[in-house]
């Protein structure tokens, strides 16, 4: 009987011991497993920080790309010029012009101060701008004949003048131009080669 209670406890130790063994290394391994469970968890924050990040600067570029393109629009509104009407539809007034029209040839004459008669003398009007009519100023035997080109301008209250200067003849024509813009009639002065004459003139308009 004694024996058999022997048996029993020494049969109960072991099993407790055995039992002891496998909590120790059943703890042992959650023990060992543990640090694994933590790596995992320091991998995924560092997943879920990375994917935040990427969130975060998909989102900022996003924004940056918004404010440059706000930025080009109105830069391009700043440049873009405001056009409230074709410009073939604004209305384009005519020009017309208040100078008489001096085309065609005048005839009259020139004469000295102190000259008992007068000469013949002409001018050509061959084509006019606004208020300058250019062409030929024939001065007939009182300046030698001579037929050289220059412009008469009207100016205010239709005067007129012309000037003819060239290496070997200095002329100069001052008058007005009547209202009916068929006579001129002024005073010139001519540089000759015994010194500054003057006398005065009149052309009309020849008949078309």
């Amino acid at each position: 009987m004694r024996n058999e209670t022997r048996q029993l406890r020494r049969g109960s130790s072991v099993m407790i011991e055995t039992l002891e063994d496998r909590q120790l290394m059943s703890a042992a391994a959650v023990h060992v497993a543990a640090p694994v469970n933590h790596e995992t968890t320091a991998e995924l924050h560092a997943e879920v920080a990375a994917e935040a990040a990427a969130v975060k600067a998909a989102a900022a570029a996003k924004a940056a790309a918004a404010k440059a393109a706000a930025t080009k629009t109105a830069v391009v509104k700043a440049v873009t010029p405001t056009v409230t009407a074709p410009i073939s539809s604004l209305h384009q007034a005519p020009f017309t012009s208040t100078t008489p029209n001096l085309v065609g040839t005048w005839t009259g004459t020139m004469q000295f101060d102190g000259a008992a008669t007068a000469t013949v003398f002409s001018i050509n009007f061959q084509f006019q701008l606004e208020a300058a009519a250019s062409g030929t100023f024939n001065l007939g035997p009182a300046i030698g004949n001579q037929s050289p080109q220059s412009t008469m301008v009207v100016e205010n209250h239709n005067n007129v003048r012309a000037l003819i200067l060239t290496n070997n003849l200095w002329v100069g024509f001052t008058g007005v131009l009547v209202s009916t813009g068929n006579e001129i009639y002024g005073r010139f002065a001519y540089d000759s080669s015994t010194g500054w004459q003057t006398g005065s003139f009149t052309v009309t308009r020849n008949a078309k």
